[in-house]
């Protein structure tokens, strides 16, 4: 079990239709899950019921059944407990930006090399490429994670900052 702190979650589900059921013998449920938590035939996690009512579906007069809920919708609400990766999140958050931000810039190089533009534009347009690579680099921070994160998080950290600081020292060799 980790360290981290934990946070309790609640998902709410209402179920509003349930059509396009094959023929049924018995009656039919439905269940909702998060991992083991609300999962009936799982030994862990919540002991808090998570399927419906069972009911016999209705036939719907040409090839399909429906359940009859008409106006009273079935709930299930399932409690869980997670621990807090914020810091996981918010660091794949900020490395997905960068690389979506240098992959529109990447695309636009190549848009303008398809028009066959000026050698002269592409030169710029490439030029324009490295410095914000170059500029995004300098300003990139990762967050710190929590003293009680994980060995395998804090290591994953100083790599991540080991290899933008190899990225950083290029740059600053081809100025």
């Amino acid at each position: 079990m980790s360290n981290l702190r934990r946070h309790k979650y609640h998902l709410f589900t209402a179920f509003d239709t349930g059509n396009m059921i094959r023929e049924k013998d018995s009656q039919v449920e439905f269940e909702v899950s998060i991992g083991d938590y609300g999962n009936s035939l799982s030994m862990s996690g919540s002991s808090n019921p998570s399927t419906t009512q069972p009911c016999n579906a209705v036939y719907d007069g040409t090839h399909y059944y429906f359940m009859p809920w008409s106006s009273s919708k079935p709930a299930v609400i399932i409690h869980s407990e997670w621990e807090d990766v914020e810091f996981r999140a918010e660091t794949y958050n900020i490395m997905m930006w960068t690389l979506e931000c240098m992959e529109e810039e990447v695309r636009k190089y190549k848009i303008a090399e398809l028009a066959r533009a000026k050698q002269s534009d592409l030169d710029f347009k490439c030029y324009k490429l490295i410095q914000k690579l170059m500029s995004e680099l300098k300003n990139l921070a990762l967050p710190e994670p929590p003293e009680n994160a994980t060995k395998l998080d804090k290591n994953l950290h100083k790599l991540r900052l080991f290899q933008i600081g190899l990225m950083k020292k290029a740059q600053e060799k081809k100025i």
